[in-house]
């Protein structure tokens, strides 16, 4: 009776067995319900436009493959109404919901179909709108994910592989010749062709045409979805206001990561003026386009692969979607209409150590989405040795970027107390094993990884401040002994809009108070303090420490 109220109480089930066979029976149903329930890992998320006529609700889930390394991704939409009620199309609760009358948890509902399915809405390989990243090409901007990025230099498509075994061991069915050939087969599949097919040229065997993969949107693990409609914070600011009133009809999109590869971008409905209030409609979930950070790239090589015993991760963390406004110079006050932009900025997770991000004010645009930068850049020196260099102390993003306001003073002479505006990005260091006390086997006390805070200016990408793991110091950065894998809290006391604290806890148990409130200093565009990212101004300190 006891473990049958336990049951009751959790919300759980409650069996008994006679025999060995009604106990195999009992044992096989409990785990393929955990396995149903551990599809997903990601929260579903709900846009703020929720209306008492009814909004939208989206969840995604993948299917776990023992056959393949590739795992079938899902971002489904349904709708709800007032109460929070979720519904698939014909009002079919989505939900096998334990609580009468109600349909709002719970195991989903086979029986209720989603209004889209967004992986069933990823276009032909040759229709995909797929981009990445250019590096030491001119000047830093998005490229066209296609063969054509072998043809140029090797920091876009770093495909080198060991000239044994030969490709046709390491992924079956390769008909290259060179490294050339064996990128454009990569390339042709992560664009979701089988693989060996959508290739030609003196790289390959033979010209082969693409042969679409039956799934193209890979497993969304982590990356819970960020909902985008027009405008909406509440800045009290005449030049947002115009901002928000220009793009008021902005369509809405969902933007997520998966492991394919990519930060998607999906269709998620016009604003419907005809009804009051105006509502968004249900949109088609069709993918808009996709973007592969240069830390994925590094890494896609691997998609192929046909080995389930190895998981490579991708654009595995939460995106982040802010209005922000980039000043037109250092020194710039004024604001203007041109000056707001709306900018996604995502971590890697498990994917990497890398942030990016892109400019997605207009989804109607010929310039959608506008590439923004990557921090740390692929050209960053990776060795403790660079006086300069940012990277050995990140570990892999799991941190979501914290957007906020700071203020700062371009040169050493001004000193008056008021400073100049900066948005930026407050991220922790990430996580690393050999960082993590509880990892015995792989915790080394001089590791560096993952132990540190870092503010990034928005506008430029740039590193503005750097507190880090320093045995030596005589502040609280001697005692970032472990990983920090979790997202800053920020607080601003006085409500002016600009950040004062920052929180932020390590995996030893400690929580650290980063005071940013006083006006700093200018490290991106005052040549000066270059490379300096110490930030006297913004001191940090222990504020807690495990017993």
């Amino acid at each position: 009776a006891l473990l049958q109220k336990t049951a009751t109480q959790g919300n759980g089930l409650f069996f008994t067995s006679n025999s060995a066979e009604e106990l195999r029976a009992v044992l096989v149903s409990s785990i393929t319900d955990i396995l149903e329930k551990a599809q997903s890992f990601t929260a579903a998320t709900v846009p703020s436009t929720r209306t008492a006529s009814g909004g939208s609700f989206y969840t995604s889930f993948f299917l776990p493959s023992a056959k393949s390394a590739f795992w079938e991704g899902h971002l489904r939409a349904y709708r709800t109404d007032a109460v929070g009620d979720v519904f698939g199309q014909g009002g079919t609760c989505a939900f096998l919901d334990p609580d009468p009358g109600e349909c709002n948890s719970g195991p989903s509902n086979p029986a209720a179909l989603p209004y889209w399915d967004a992986g069933e809405q990823i276009p032909l390989p040759d229709s995909r709108t797929l981009y990445t990243s250019q590096v030491n090409a001119g000047t830093p901007g998005r490229v066209v994910f296609d063969s054509g990025l072998t043809a140029m230099d090797t920091t876009i498509a770093p495909f080198a592989v060991p000239p044994a075994p030969a490709p046709n061991v390491i992924y079956p069915g390769s008909g290259a010749l060179t490294e050339e050939g064996l990128a454009d087969e990569v390339v042709s599949y992560a664009r979701g062709c089988e693989f060996g097919t959508g290739v030609s040229g003196a790289g390959v065997a033979s010209d082969r045409v693409c042969v679409p993969r039956a799934w193209r949107l890979g497993d969304i693990f982590h990356s819970a979805p960020a909902v985008v409609p027009a405008p909406k914070a509440t800045l009290n600011d005449a030049s947002y206001q115009a901002f928000k009133s220009l793009y008021a009809l902005r369509k809405r999109v969902i933007y997520t990561g998966s492991n394919a590869g990519f930060l998607h971008a999906f269709d998620a409905g016009a604003l419907d003026i005809t009804t009051s209030p105006p509502n968004y409609l249900d949109g088609s979930g069709t993918e808009l386009f996709g973007f592969m950070p240069w830390e994925a790239r590094q890494n896609v090589r691997n998609l192929p692969v046909d080995d389930p015993t190895t998981r490579t991760y991708y654009v595995d963390g939460s995106p982040q979607v802010v209005d922000v406004w980039f000043p037109s110079n250092p020194t710039d006050t004024t604001k203007s209409i041109e000056e707001w932009h709306t900018i996604l900025v995502g971590g890697m997770r498990q994917g990497g150590r890398a942030y990016y991000s892109l400019d997605v004010t207009n989804p109607d645009d010929l310039a959608y989405p506008g590439y923004l930068w990557e921090f740390p850049k692929e050209t960053d020196p990776d060795t403790i040795a660079v006086p300069t260099s940012v990277l050995p102390y990140l570990a892999q993003s799991w941190s979501q970027p914290i957007i906020t306001r700071v203020r700062v003073k371009v040169d050493a002479n001004d000193n008056s107390g008021v400073g100049y505006e900066r948005w930026v990005a407050i991220v922790s260091g990430g996580y690393d094993p050999a960082s993590d006390p509880n990892d015995h086997a792989s915790y080394d006390p001089n590791a560096i990884a993952g132990r540190s805070l870092l503010m990034i200016d928005v506008a430029s990408g740039e590193l503005l401040a750097m507190k880090r793991f320093d045995p030596s110091a005589s502040d609280a950065q001697s005692a970032m002994q472990y990983a920090i894998p979790s997202t800053p809290g920020v607080l601003d006391l006085d409500f002016d809009g600009f950040a004062d604290l920052v929180y932020v806890g390590d995996l030893g148990g400690q929580v650290f108070k980063w005071v940013i409130n006083a006006v700093g200093e200018d490290r991106v565009n005052d040549s000066s303090a270059a490379g300096d990212y110490s930030q006297p101004s913004w001191p940090l300190k222990l504020f807690f420490e495990a017993p």
